[in-house]
């Protein structure tokens, strides 16, 4: 779900980083169990038929273990980014759109429209893998 959708929601909050008295910064995605679960089970029959097996599909499959396991059918799932909120300013962080973008990949795969999934794909991880850079340079 994208931000702000009635069906998840993010919150952003805080001062930027680097301030002493700052405020507790933080930028999570809420969305109740009942709406994650059919999600996942999408994305992982889309990543079977049009990506086969690998790392993503894995990934996803085991979120999916977890997600039977452990939580109740109507509890909230929540996504933070923990403390990477504090290796980027307010703005890169509103503007931060991966759960949209990872929407839209899904949607291409669907679709047939194989290069807006891989543009999607591509920006939501390039985008991660320079924040896991800054994290480890930190």
């Amino acid at each position: 779900a994208e931000r702000g959708e009635a069906s998840g929601a993010a919150e952003c909050s805080g001062h930027p980083a680097g301030r002493a008295d700052a405020a507790p910064r933080t930028l999570l995605y809420v969305a109740a169990m009942s709406e994650a679960r059919p999600r996942l089970e999408r994305a992982i029959a889309l990543l079977r038929e049009h990506v086969g097996e690998g790392s993503m599909l894995s990934a996803a499959e085991r979120l999916q273990d977890w997600l039977l396991g452990v939580a109740h059918p109507r509890a909230l799932l929540e996504l933070d980014y923990g403390g990477l909120v504090h290796l980027v300013d307010d703005e890169r962080l509103r503007q931060d759109q991966s759960v949209a973008e990872v929407a839209a990949a899904l949607t291409g795969l669907e679709t047939g429209q194989d290069e807006l999934a891989a543009a999607m794909y591509q920006r939501v991880t390039g985008r991660w893998k320079e924040l896991q850079a800054l994290q480890h340079a930190n």
